[in-house]
């Protein structure tokens, strides 16, 4: 008996599930980019701490790609997780930029958890993602974890 590739991305989702943290009960994204100014208890940048959650390569053309990177850091208090999304601008400063995007409170939430929760929250809430997450490369979060964080986003959405 053959199994469909549907079957083995639903195998692939279960085993992804299986290594996801369990979300804590008082779990909270409490900051969102866009929504509200960044508090002054963040960096300024990138601390060099930073430890990667996933790379999204995308080409769309011979001259026409995108490379997104999610990292995540704490604050300067160690009181919050922060999920940051970094991109090369190619177009005016040459350089890595990168942007808080989510934070949830540290306590009692494991880095993996925070990650992982924190990328579903801004996957389901922001439409400028939706399209990006190809050919991902893991950290953190291993590329079937987030092919089912995209997927617990969009079932949110619903």
């Amino acid at each position: 008996m053959e199994s469909s590739p549907m079957r083995n991305a639903e195998r692939a989702a279960l085993a992804a599930l299986k290594n996801i943290p369990a979300k804590p009960s008082d779990f909270e994204v409490d900051f969102i980019y866009g929504a509200e100014p960044i508090p002054a208890h963040f960096p300024k940048g990138i601390p060099r701490h930073a430890k990667g959650v996933c790379c999204s390569s995308n080409t769309w053309g011979p001259a026409s790609s995108s490379d997104d990177v999610f990292v995540v850091s704490t604050n300067r208090l160690h009181s919050h997780w922060i999920l940051w999304h970094g991109y090369f601008d190619d177009n005016e400063y040459m350089r890595w930029i990168f942007q808080p995007v989510a934070a949830c409170k540290r306590r009692g939430v494991s880095v993996r958890a925070a990650a992982f929760y924190m990328f579903v929250f801004l996957i389901a809430r922001s439409r400028c993602f939706d399209n990006i997450l190809f050919n991902v490369t893991g950290g953190l979060l291993t590329s079937d974890e987030v092919d089912l964080a995209c997927r617990m986003a969009k079932a949110s959405q619903n």
